[in-house]
Order: C-alpha cells, then structure tokens, then sequence
C-alpha cells in the first residue's frame, strides 16, 4: 500500500470518526472503535472495493446504523443511541 493510499484511509478515518462523535455522542476512543471494528473499514482497506478514495460523506452515507454494520444488528442499550447520556 503506498504512503498516498495510507494518507487517504486515515484521513477517512478520522472524518468517519469526528461525524460518529458528533452523531452519536461518542468518545473519540468509542468512535474509533466503532470505525475500526465495523464492516466498513474492512472494506475501506479492501483496496479492490476502491471506498478509500471516495468522500467520507459517502462513505459515512454507505456505513448507516446500526454499529456501522459491524456485527449482528444493534440491539437496546445501543451505544450510539441518541438519548445516551453524554460522559463528560
């Protein structure tokens, strides 16, 4: 993988996880997890699917809800359940 495609999945990366954090109220670490462990960042690293040159807001588009299809569906408590109380 070279240095420019790097760049691009990590720039991705961190765009995924700052909308997560806003989105969800998430932690930056919990909105890294979530970005690393989802079926999505397989797939971004897939560098056949060709998603680590596309936008993150298509990407972020693409990953949707529940967990960023990472796993069985997201059941109650969700984690990124709106009305979570936010730690602060």
């Amino acid at each position: 993988m070279s240095e420019q495609t790097k760049f691009l999945i990590d720039s991705l990366v961190e765009q995924l996880a700052l909308w997560a954090m806003r989105d969800y109220r998430l932690s930056m670490v919990e909105a890294l997890q979530l970005v690393f462990n989802s079926q999505l960042y397989e797939k971004v690293i897939d560098l056949e699917t060709g998603l680590y040159y596309q936008s993150a807001a298509y990407n972020y588009g693409f990953a949707g809800h529940p967990c960023f299809r990472s796993g069985p569906p997201c059941l109650a408590p969700c984690r990124l359940r709106r009305d979570r109380p936010r730690d602060s």
